[in-house]
């Protein structure tokens, strides 16, 4: 604890003393000092006018320190995948408050104010995680670890489906996709038919062609799909092939 300790007199002072009840003292009319031991502290200060006149004040108990927190964590994971974002925290620490940070990219997120908090990391990286104590006097600690978030980046579109025969399987024809950008317009999928007329066209992620056309079922045959995407590492990418509409 660094503390700053200053006079002030509406007289000239010639000569300045300071007393501090560790042993500390000084000459000079303002001074800093650390208090490196838990304690409470006393200070007194002696001054001289330039007309000889002595003068003191004597303040006890003007510094008190306490002690900081220990504060450590554990991790259920240094390195995850993107698919299982989920990394449990287990705090070790001795203090009355906490706050969960991490840091990416020069960005600072306070994810959580739990004492043992879990926490889903989707995008892909390099975290640092700090978590910061604090004692009910105000003392504050730090630690920190490192996190490794690896991006898996697939898309996996079906071969065939068929959803005239109402059995309840293989109804809707959607893609597959791992990694995918959270942000707007990170997603397109377009059909076709034989003839490169468009069937269908979405920008949402969860929607599903259910093999109609203008309400009505769309023939059985061979159709084409085109998808464009961004993944979580702002790739984009676009790739096209054919499936079965079964009858």
């Amino acid at each position: 604890m660094v503390v700053s300790f200053t006079s002030k007199t509406d007289v000239p002072i010639t000569q300045y003393l300071w007393y501090l009840s560790n042993g500390v003292t000084s000459h000079q009319s303002s001074f800093t000092y650390k208090f490196n031991d838990v304690g409470t502290y006393d200070a007194k200060l002696v001054v001289e006018s330039v007309d000889g006149c002595k003068d003191s004040v004597f303040v006890p108990g003007i510094v008190s320190t306490y002690p900081l927190p220990n504060v450590a964590f554990s991790m259920s994971s240094h390195s995850i995948f993107t698919d299982e974002p989920l990394v449990i925290f287990t705090n070790e620490s001795d203090a009355d408050s906490y706050e969960w940070q991490y840091l990416l990219q020069n960005q600072s997120v306070i994810f959580s104010n739990d004492v043992n908090p879990s926490y889903e990391f989707t995008m892909p990286g390099n975290y640092t995680i700090i978590l910061t104590g604090y004692t009910d006097k105000g003392c504050m600690s730090q630690a920190m670890d490192y996190l490794e978030v690896i991006g898996i980046y697939s898309l996996y579109v079906p071969t065939a489906f068929s959803p005239h025969n109402k059995d309840g399987l293989n109804d809707y024809f959607y893609p597959y996709i791992y990694g995918l950008s959270p942000d707007p317009d990170s997603y397109s999928i377009m059909i076709f038919d034989r003839w490169g007329k468009l069937v269908f066209y979405s920008t949402d992620i969860n929607a599903m062609w259910d093999g109609t056309i203008d309400g009505h079922d769309a023939k059985p045959g061979v159709y084409i799909w085109k998808i464009t995407l961004k993944y979580n590492n702002n790739i984009w990418e676009t790739q096209h092939g054919e499936f079965l509409l079964l009858e």
